[in-house]
């Protein structure tokens, strides 16, 4: 295929020669237009953004429900963590663990961001603290430029709201537990996501301590707790006392940090509490309409203002205050704080003002003088700049942020699915705010969730969204009707929500791939010190594969992409924009296919990678001509796909495939599930058309498949995963589903004590032990040993990865390199390249006695060459590369978390001049040693 638009290869089937010409001139105007390709990406996520949301959560529910009861256990996240940790201790290696794991980013695209707080002992507004849905907290000592992870990994990860003490600055707190939509293991509302409480710091964030865990009802397995979720948590300035709003169980004031007390409220009282405190104390409230549980109307709901620390409440709603109002936010004035704004999702629908054909969420805003009572309804000036990309939607409360200048009552920020300022407070008509953030806006991610301005800088805005934290350093200086710069601050902070992953085939092939949750399908290569945002996809990723000549994405609900490559770098050419200003695309997924997936598989023939099996509910379609499919397809192909001829029965669906590599090559292996039957196993060897039925005698019924894993070498050697909690989970067959074995071993749970979700697998061949890796909802673990029920499954990566939701893996047998993608703390990748199994199978490889630079290899070398290090221990590292004279030409690893083990990377210097070169690694500890070592080594071109 053509890098060129102005030479295609096809454009139609059967066109006529007019109709080609035109076609010719339109492509080359329209396609080579990255700002018109760019908006009709976002356009087509627009569309389909709220109908994702509840297709995203009936996948989840589906994957995970216990096929028992037909749910997701309350309080699993909690259940399966305590499962982890007993694992861990009892089967805790006296070694390292059995691969080198590191963090592989991808560096610059962030993920879901609840709060965002800066440090205000710092003067010059470097300190952040981040706290993200599903990957902890995170904390910046440069301004966000670099990120270090602050929270136990093995510990619950949501993070909802972090405060600090405005008197002893160094007393930090956080809350967890997302009422709401966190999707880190599938909740949404298919299962709540109960919290762990409160949690402090008293060394400025850098150690947590949870100071409501042996209080009643957190973390059991019922919403019995005000712990359970918090909202919202502010210290006051006027005493240090600690106040949290909490959903269902009232407000609640602690004048130690540790206990609390409920002070407004009763048990199932408000759904929804927000509040703010001024620099004096004063705390103004306001409560939702509808209970907790039953969503009745409420005794006491509106806004309350309280004077005395809590200990009464004058109410203040206004009579112009919307009759319907489930949640609100509300924002004191620092300037002039009898003065607060309170934005409120009514939780109705009106006509939209811009296309009066569609409706909108009817949003309240109001201005009030908490003195005197006296009200201005603002609601009309909300911005609605077209019905639903530009106005302030909260997606059912999912999103919604406001902010209040520090020195300018009227410059008020307001957030929804997009950002908008007003430096009138939002008095003038409607759209005379800016639209200045989402949709539309670089280094912005739709879909705002907190706002902080430095209150030693007002000029500074930091914003936390679903794409992570970004910064703007001209708030208020920038005229109105212009654009305001905003910068991504995501370096390092790996919190990306991956759905899948996937990695070249090519030994030593650094680029990775993966589907996320609404940050599309990232690319990325690992340790790229000049990696840029490159989003292949849209909206939801889903499943991917990197070929030889192409590369294949997929959106949500089975939009499948092909991708060429830029010929001299092997970048692919994404078709929303990149730097050659080339496109080689098209979606080619079949045009007549039906009953998708939210996250929609498709297969790749490693050894044919023309063949593609995709889905279509209980049947299978197939191209043997992926690659000659016209390019620029926006629906589809009709042509080159073939429909075979099988069901799986009535009421399955594809959930899984895989293709062998090897003995034999070409065999599909693939699983049909049902809500109420048991999964049905087959496979479809080369180029046939009817399958072999190898299902699994006695797995449960309504489970659904959601992996299948096959040794590389050996194609009758398969590992089946079934992720739903409860359910025997992992079964396995060294010849080709003939017999199968569970072999879950210590990870199997039950009711009474919930194991972990098993999400993935693959085989590692080829050392003197075969390695079986698993990635479950609790982490990453391996054996040498299967022993069906018996099985020994060991942690890997316990102080790195930890237990963060292993959702995807992706091994490559040509240099034993394995890619894990989790959902909420990004993506990991180990080698077992040097691993040799000693004749026990047990834990293999030596930790590293000390501290260690190896000399690179090859040396002399041309252009790359790869660099070796042990660590005793886990650490942060940072490699860089020098010329002779002592200037910095690389960064190959920046402040990077390590676990204890050898690791390696890769130094590429094919645009420098032949040369002795100098590479540095500064390597610290966690218990604060430092190693620092330097090394010659010499290009030679």
């Amino acid at each position: 295929m053509s890098n060129n638009f102005i030479t295609p290869k096809k454009i139609g089937r059967g066109a006529i020669l007019l109709f080609t010409l035109i076609a010719l001139v339109f492509s080359f105007s329209y396609f080579n237009n990255p700002s018109t390709i760019a908006l009709e990406k976002e356009q087509r996520s627009l569309e389909q953004k709220i109908e994702n949301r509840k297709a995203r959560k009936d996948y989840f529910i589906n994957m995970l429900r216990d096929p028992k009861t037909n749910k997701i256990p309350e309080s699993y996240r909690l259940k399966e963590l305590d499962f982890a940790r007993d694992i861990d201790q009892k089967y805790k290696s006296s070694g390292s663990t059995l691969l080198n794991w590191q963090e592989a980013g991808p560096n610059v695209v962030g993920g879901r961001t609840r709060a965002v707080v800066l440090d205000i002992s710092d003067p010059t507004g470097n300190t952040v603290l981040a706290g993200a849905a599903s990957g902890g907290v995170w904390k910046s000592t440069d301004g966000g430029n670099s990120w270090v992870m602050k929270s136990d990994p093995n510990k619950n990860l949501s993070v909802t709201t972090i405060a600090q003490d405005p008197i002893n600055t160094n007393i930090w707190y956080y809350g967890a537990g997302e009422f709401d939509n966190n999707t880190a293991s599938g909740r949404l509302s298919a299962a709540t996501y109960y919290g762990t409480g409160v949690w402090r710091s008293i060394d400025s964030g850098e150690t947590w301590v949870n100071v409501t865990a042996d209080m009643h009802g957190v973390g059991d397995d019922s919403w019995n707790s005000p712990y359970d979720y918090i909202s919202k948590i502010m210290v006051s300035a006027r005493n240090s006392h600690v106040f949290i709003a909490t959903n269902g169980f009232g407000f609640f004031r602690s004048n130690n940090g540790t206990t609390f007390t409920n002070i407004f409220s009763t048990d199932n009282e408000h759904r929804y509490l927000d509040f703010d405190i001024d620099s004096q104390g004063n705390i103004l409230l306001v409560a939702s309409e509808n209970s907790a549980t039953s969503g009745a109307l409420t005794t006491m709901p509106g806004i309350y203002y309280s004077s005395d620390n809590g200990t009464t409440w004058a109410d203040k709603t206004p009579s112009i205050f919307t009759a319907n109002h489930s949640r609100s936010i509300v924002e004191f004035a620092p300037s002039s704080e009898n003065l607060a704004y309170i934005f409120t999702h009514t939780g109705q629908k009106k006509a939209s003002v811009a296309e009066p054909s569609e409706t909108v969420e009817k949003l309240s805003l109001i201005k009030m003088d908490v003195l005197s009572g006296r009200a201005v309804d603002l609601s009309a000036n909300i911005p609605e700049f077209d019905s639903y990309r530009g106005t302030a939607q909260t997606q059912g409360d999912y999103n919604m942020a406001l902010a209040v200048s520090p020195t300018d009552t009227n410059l008020v920020i307001l957030g929804g699915v997009s950002l908008f300022r007003s430096t009138d407070g939002f008095s003038k008509a409607l759209n005379s705010s800016d639209w200045i953030g989402g949709y539309n806006t670089d280094n912005h991610h739709p879909d705002n969730h907190a706002l902080f301005f430095d209150p030693n800088n007002p000029n500074t805005l930091w914003s936390a969204h679903d794409g992570g934290v970004s910064v703007t350093n001209n708030i208020s200086s920038t005229p109105s009707n212009t654009t305001v710069e905003w910068l991504a601050k995501n370096n390092g902070y790996n919190v990306t929500q991956f759905f899948t992953i996937a990695i070249s085939r090519k030994n030593g092939d650094t680029r990775i791939v993966g589907g996320t949750q609404d940050n599309g399908s990232p690319y990325f290569r690992l340790n790229d010190a000049n990696e840029v945002i490159n989003d292949i996809s849209t909206g939801d990723g889903s499943f991917a594969y990197i070929g030889a000549e192409y590369m294949y994405v997929s959106s949500q609900e089975g939009h499948l992409l092909r991708v060429g490559y830029y010929q001299n770098t092997g970048e692919p050419l994404n078709p929303y924009g990149n730097k050659y200003q080339e496109h080689d695309w098209s979606y080619i997924y079949p045009s007549e296919a039906t009953n998708k997936l939210f996250i929609h598989p498709f297969a790749v023939d490693p050894s044919n990678e023309n063949t593609i099996i995709y889905p279509d509910g209980n049947a299978l379609w197939r191209t043997t001509a992926a690659g000659s499919i016209d390019d620029w397809l926006e629906d589809g192909d009709d042509t080159y796909w073939t429909k075979l001829n099988f069901s799986a029965g009535a009421g399955y669906t594809i959930t899984a495939l895989s293709f062998t590599e090897n003995a034999p090559k070409s065999r599909l292996y693939f699983a049909a599930s049902s809500n109420s039957l048991s999964p049905r196993i087959y496979y479809l060897d080369n180029g046939g058309t009817t399958p072999t039925n190898i299902s699994i005698p006695g797995a449960d019924a309504g489970v659904q498949v959601n992996d299948i894993a096959i040794n590389p070498l050996n194609g009758n050697e398969l590992i089946v995963i079934i992720a739903n909690y409860n359910t025997v989970g992992t079964y396995y067959s060294n010849n080709a589903g003939a017999t199968w074995t569970a072999i879950e071993g210590n990870l199997m749970g039950d009711e009474n004590n919930l194991g972990p979700s098993i999400r993935s697998a693959e085989i590692i061949e080829g050392l003197n032990k075969t390695v079986y890796v698993l990635g479950t909802s609790t982490g990453v673990y391996s054996t040498t040993t299967l022993d069906g029920n018996n099985t020994i499954w060991t942690k890997e990566s316990p102080d790195v990865i930890g237990s963060a939701v292993a959702g995807a893996m992706d091994y490559r047998s040509s240099d034993h390199t394995l890619i894990v993608g989790t959902h909420g703390r990004g993506a990991f990748i180990a080698t077992a390249g040097s691993i040799v199994a000693n004749e026990e199978g047990t834990r293999i490889s030596e930790r590293p006695n000390s501290f260690e630079l190896a000399q690179n290899y090859p040396n002399p070398f041309n252009p790359s060459t790869n660099i070796q290090f042990n660590l005793p221990n886990s650490a942060k590292v940072s490699i860089n590369v020098f010329d002779i004279n002592g200037r910095k030409i690389s960064t190959l690893l920046n402040n990077s978390s390590r676990s204890a083990g050898q690791h390696n990377v890769t130094f590429d210097a094919g645009n420098l001049a032949t040369g002795v070169y100098l590479y540095r690694i500064n390597a610290i500890s966690e218990s604060g040693k430092s190693f620092v070592q330097s090394k010659k080594m010499t290009l030679i071109k």
